[in-house]
């Protein structure tokens, strides 16, 4: 797909953990010049992250616009492909286009450096030079070549690699600016410095292959990768000033300007790419994380996979300056998922509907124009990305491994090594499940945890993340259970901890009674193996009070007991007072018990301890409700959406305050947003219904909200007796818990009406229905009625080739036409569309296909399974593209029901169709006989 774009060149920047808490004051002192003035003359603001706070599934989030569970990578390492071993996290693990990839095809050409991942490297119009590249693999005086798959095109391969640092290579006066003492250090004891030297090296490589690359000819997009910022901060930010009561005096004043240092050296460099770049370039500068640079340092890194991580803040950094954009200025809550779509928006090209992101459109002066296609996954072209045969997924390949060792055809891979290989799949499934859950997709997260912590019940943070998970379905009794068996398995182990400790300590001849500052010295003579050794036991053989209480007070609040649940909760803070997000849950139980005054101080309190903290901040939102503090409130959640706009409950509760302040069309938007952001909002429904009802006098609308509330209501309330989780995985059953989506209001006239679903889950039947309650159908003869469908098929032969040709479609409007699920993504963006979509249990469904096949005289190669399996993935596929989709609504309904009791689906029907149809001959048309043949 090649579409016109006016020219513009960006510079795309990734600092590693860059975070405005370091830079203000570095900027505020005159250390930064080169991004003050960049700052000056364009927007500056936080960059909201997601969970897990680990980097390559973040920078590839940044450069696609999706969430790890929809582009494939999942943490650090994976499995090789013959699952043998483990490998650094590789480019062939991405599932979907990187904006380099989108540019490729659209003849645009990017130099992509060091990104992380982006090795092995694709054949892209431009340069690329994989995350590998800047690596030293030996001392100065030894080979050091460049791995296969590192640079593209081949022949740069000579000039980038005379544009490597090595370490040793640096002069003294280079680490002298990072430690001014260093000629004061032993070295045989003190190994600090190396670390400084190789970070050094490694980002100034980086910069000299980005100069390098720049200077080959034009280029639409430079994007270049530093993780220099995130390194020196993991090693060196415990002595950044002030100093903290564990560090020692002589430690603090060797590397108390190491950090600082790190920043400043990115600005010199930064001076120097912008100059490359050239005046008329934009530039954008991100982080995908911020690092916590004062009192919630860490003192204690968790002894466990991606423990490091728990030193990340939550808040990163955005700037952006060039043609177009506004001049000093802030701009808020915007994401990391956002930055693809605000480039693909800079360079003109459209927007994919499956992406999580949206245009930041508050950084241009004048806002542009957003276009969107539904995927670029799904335009043809040379994107010079791998092909599905040539990428990965390196669970799945472990997972065949370990079929071809049951099934004898090769010999077990034992030893240390295949433990290595099942700890770290089991970590990118813990991945996956936290990228679930950070998307509000909690029930897909629980089959992953169940799994995982029935098979590692050692893992306690497995069980906790399920806890989460269990508490945001309302299933309280797995809770409870779950809660239980955890208590019981940390107390287990904590007493096995505790013998183990105690004999290490006395093989490695501690004093019993010590002071820090000698245990510090005591454990820096330790081994590194036997460092962390000591550390594993020490928490292993202590029971967090906090853990205990907070769990048991948050089965409380589950079930109820605000009262107990505080009791616990006072406990745990008395344990741990430096954990905003206990803070938080107090409020909420405060709130919940009406105690108004607690409340406020428990939402301040965790402001006190980290002062972006959007939770806080729409607890304080919630108080001023309560207390009829409308100014306050509004002021409270418009700071919440000023650092994550994507939350409902914050824009609700803003509607609520604008209301009170009686800015009646300011809180129809905000309510709006609520239910754009979730459209299943129940409460927001309602609140909109009397807003239309009793303020903006609009009957019609205050109706239509208040049935949905209703419907909603209901839905929920089934759920909750049959206690279903909706998760992806369609195998048994086809069911979606929402009713359906808002989209824009159009005249009927305008609007396509389609059903959809698999072939044989009731579509004809839902048709007939249609036609006999009075809305014009588009429909032919092209296949006439017969024993698999005897009240006819109702279908329209062009629909078979609407993936080549829609020109047709105008003929559709006002009308109703039967569309297979398959080809929804093919709908252009021209037009509205109801979707009625036809569920049905799927065994039912392969059934119903395999006796339609028989009767035609047919067959198919493909089994039940492997049909079920496909259906689920297309099903999943097409329920993110109706969930991007801003010009659709979709009313899902059961087949089984609507044979069962058809007044209610009709009524249903009539009411999504605008109420102009014949509900009566609807019921009438549903032939009862359909379902004891199970044939639609």
């Amino acid at each position: 797909m090649k579409t016109p774009h006016r020219k513009r060149k960006i510079l795309l920047i990734g600092w590693d953990a860059a975070d405005w808490k370091v830079i203000n004051p570095l900027m505020d002192a005159g250390k930064m010049p080169v991004l003050q003035s960049l700052i000056e003359r364009g927007v500056m603001g936080n960059l909201a992250t997601q969970h897990p706070v680990l980097s390559p599934m973040l920078w590839t989030s940044i450069a696609t616009g999706k969430r790890p569970f929809k582009h494939g990578i999942l943490g650090f390492v994976e499995p090789t492909p013959d699952g043998s071993a483990v490998q650094p996290v590789s480019n062939l693990s991405r599932r979907t286009k990187a904006i380099w990839n989108i540019l490729n095809q659209n003849g645009m050409r990017s130099n992509v450096i060091a990104w992380w991942p982006s090795s092995p490297v694709e054949a892209i119009n431009g340069i690329m030079v994989s995350n590998h590249f800047q690596r030293a693999v030996a001392p100065l005086d030894q080979p050091w070549p460049i791995p296969a798959g590192t640079i593209h095109p081949p022949e740069l391969e000579a000039a980038m690699k005379e544009a490597r640092f090595h370490p040793q290579e640096l002069p003294a006066d280079a680490i002298l600016a990072f430690v001014p003492q260093a000629e004061t250090i032993d070295q045989d004891r003190d190994k600090r410095l190396v670390p400084i030297m190789k970070i050094l090296a490694e980002c100034t490589t980086v910069n000299a292959a980005t100069t390098l690359a720049m200077d080959q000819g034009d280029w639409d997009l430079t994007a270049v990768y530093f993780d220099a910022i995130d390194h020196f901060c993991h090693g060196f930010m415990k002595y950044h000033p002030p100093r903290r009561p564990h560090i020692p005096q002589q430690d603090y004043e060797l590397y108390k300007g190491v950090v600082e240092a790190a920043y400043c050296y990115h600005d010199m460099m930064l001076g120097g790419l912008l100059q490359k770049a050239g005046e008329d370039a934009t530039v954008i500068i991100v982080s995908d994380h911020g690092f916590h640079p004062d009192h919630n340092r860490p003192v204690e890194i968790p002894t466990q996979p991606a423990g490091p991580a728990i030193e990340h803040r939550d808040f990163g950094i955005f700037v952006a300056a060039g043609p177009g954009i506004r001049k000093d200025a802030m701009i808020h809550g915007a994401s990391q998922l956002d930055v693809t779509p605000t480039l693909l928006s800079l360079f003109g090209l459209p927007v994919g509907n499956d992406m999580d992101g949206k245009v930041l459109t508050d950084i241009y002066e004048a806002p542009p124009d957003v276009r969107y296609i539904p995927s670029w996954d799904e335009v043809p072209g040379d994107s010079a990305m791998f092909s599905p045969e040539e990428q990965s997924d390196p669970v799945a390949a472990k997972e065949a491994i370990e079929q071809l060792i049951a099934l004898g055809y090769i010999d077990d891979l034992s030893g240390d090594m295949q433990k290595n290989v099942s700890r770290m799949a089991n970590e990118l499934q813990f991945n996956l499940a936290m990228s679930y859950m950070d998307a509000n997709l909690h029930g897909e997260a629980i089959p992953v945890l169940e799994k995982l912590y029935n098979e590692n019940p050692e893992q306690h943070r497995y069980g906790i993340q399920l806890a989460l998970c269990y508490r945001a379905i309302d299933e309280i009794d797995a809770l409870e259970k779950l809660v239980q068996t955890l208590h019981r398995r940390r107390r287990e182990q904590a007493e096995t901890a505790r013998q183990r400790l105690e004999a290490f300590q006395a093989s490695e001849n501690l004093p019993q009674d010590i002071s820090d500052a000698e245990l510090y010295q005591w454990l820096n003579g330790l081994s590194e193996h036997n460092r962390k050794v000591w550390k594993k036991l020490k928490v292993e053989a202590n029971i967090p009070t906090f853990d205990t209480e907070y769990l048991s007070g948050y089965v409380a609040a589950a079930r109820g007991d605000h009262e107990k649940a505080l009791k616990h909760l006072r406990k745990a803070e008395q344990a741990q007072s430096l954990r905003p997000g206990l803070h938080i849950q107090i409020g909420e139980t405060c709130l919940f018990l009406k105690q108004w005054n607690d409340a406020e101080r428990a939402f301040k309190r965790a402001l006190e301890i980290e002062a972006e903290n959007p939770h806080a901040f729409l607890g304080l939102s919630r108080v001023y409700l309560a207390r009829r503090r409308a100014k306050a409130a509004a002021e409270a959640a418009i700071k919440t959406l000023s650092l994550v706009y994507e939350y409902p409950m914050a824009h609700f509760c803003l509607g609520r305050a604008l209301i009170m302040m009686k800015r009646h069309d300011e809180a129809e938007t905000a309510l709006l947003q609520a239910i754009a952001q979730n459209p299943n909002f129940r409460q927001a429904h309602s609140r909109l219904a009397m807003l239309y009802e009793r303020q903006l006098r609009q009957p019609e609308k205050a109706a239509q909200h208040r049935e949905l509330a209703r419907q909603i209501k209901r839905e929920q309330q089934r759920q909750q007796r049959n206690r279903l989780r909706f998760i992806k995985d369609q195998s048994q059953t086809i069911h979606h818990p929402h009713l359906y989506r808002s989209g824009s209001a159009q005249q009927d006239g305008d609007v396509i009406t389609i059903v959809s679903g698999l072939p044989r889950s009731g579509t004809s039947m839902m048709m007939q229905m249609l036609a006999a309650g009075g809305l014009p159908t588009l429909s032919d003869d092209s296949r006439a009625a017969d024993d698999n469908n005897p009240h006819g098929y109702y279908e329209y032969a062009d629909v078979m080739r609407l993936h080549a040709d829609n020109s047709w479609l105008q003929k559709a409007c006002g009308k109703g036409i039967k569309v297979i699920a398959q080809l929804l993504p093919h709908l252009p963006d021209d037009f509205t569309y109801r979707i009625i979509f036809m569920q049905r249990d799927m065994e039912e469904v392969l059934a119903s296909q395999g006796r339609m096949l028989e009767r035609l005289g047919s067959q198919t190669a493909a089994s039940d399974e492997q049909l079920r399996k496909a259906y689920n993935v297309q099903l999943n596929q097409i329920d993110r593209w109706l969930q991007a989709r801003g010009n659709i609504q979709t009313l899902y309904v059961d087949y089984q029901k609507t044979v069962a009791n058809p007044q209610v689906v009709a009524r249903a029907v009539k009411d999504f169709c605008g109420g102009g149809l014949d509900e009566t001959a609807m019921v009438n048309a549903v032939d009862p006989g359909l379902y004891r043949e199970q044939c639609a």
